[in-house]
């Protein structure tokens, strides 16, 4: 349960692969279901052990999490669990993205949410802005954080709260997508939750990142845009202040 919203998706998702390259294709696919677990059943042995042993160890090559950066929730070391069995692999994710989850939850196939208010105002928000927004990837990323940026107003009571209670959350809804979508009014999480949904629906991918300064930390987005990962900022803090990273993944995946 995220942000106090009870949310619903597929327990398992089987794929039948005939190489690699199919697998992980359908895996793509496969996670706009959001399901927890992928099993993914391959024609032969030599595949399936191919394709374990690069995602068992996909911290040594990066472009194996291609397909999932952009889904999970990479505040974590564990994105997500592998094992093999004969010609079969599966993989349980750890947990989803808040952004993604928005998303996957405005597919006209899937409602993730029990809240049929806030999935509703979400399709709104896909319907009436986001996807209204054209132009190239760069484009459409400028569009966008302008968008999120003047959407919702920054949550200072949150934000003075959490001053004073040793930087841990007070009000989680405001680090939130809900907070972002509902509220209009929310901290960094929920402005990068809501780039998250706002890129996914666009087919961009992204995931976050966590910047920490002597005032605090501070949370954004890297985003793909020909090819390279660039950081993007709903509200545009300066990053020569002192910041430095703290996101493991990005040491390990967003530089490539």
């Amino acid at each position: 349960m995220q942000s106090g919203l009870e949310y619903s998706t597929p327990q398992n998702f089987r794929i039948e692969a005939k190489s690699v390259v199919d697998a992980e294709s359908q895996l793509e696919s496969a996670l706009e279901f959001a399901p927890e677990t992928i099993v993914i059943s391959f024609s032969n042995r030599t595949d399936a052990v191919e394709f374990y042993e690069r995602y068992r160890d996909w911290r040594t090559n990066q472009t194996t999490i291609d397909a999932m950066v952009g889904a999970v929730w990479t505040r974590t070391d564990s994105l997500f669990s592998i094992g093999r069995s004969g010609n079969s692999v599966m993989i349980t994710i750890a947990r989803y993205s808040d952004g993604w989850l928005a998303y996957v939850d405005t597919k006209p196939y899937i409602r993730c949410f029990v809240d049929a208010s806030y999935s509703q105002r979400l399709v709104e928000l896909r319907q009436l802005w986001i996807d209204r927004i054209s132009g190239t990837d760069a484009d459409k990323v400028e569009a966008i954080r302008t968008f999120i940026g003047g959407y919702a107003d920054y949550d200072r009571t949150e934000h003075s709260a959490m001053h004073n209670n040793g930087y841990h959350v007070v009000d989680p809804v405001a680090h939130s997508m809900r907070g972002f979508a509902e509220r209009r009014r929310c901290v960094c999480d929920g402005y990068v939750a809501a780039m998250q949904f706002a890129l996914a629906c666009h087919g961009i991918k992204s995931f976050d990142i966590i910047m920490q300064s002597d005032s605090g930390n501070h949370a954004v987005n890297k985003v793909r845009l020909d090819g390279e990962w660039q950081t993007i900022d709903a509200l545009n803090v300066p990053y020569d202040n002192g910041y430095s990273i703290l996101s493991w993944v990005e040491d390990i995946y967003g530089g490539y």
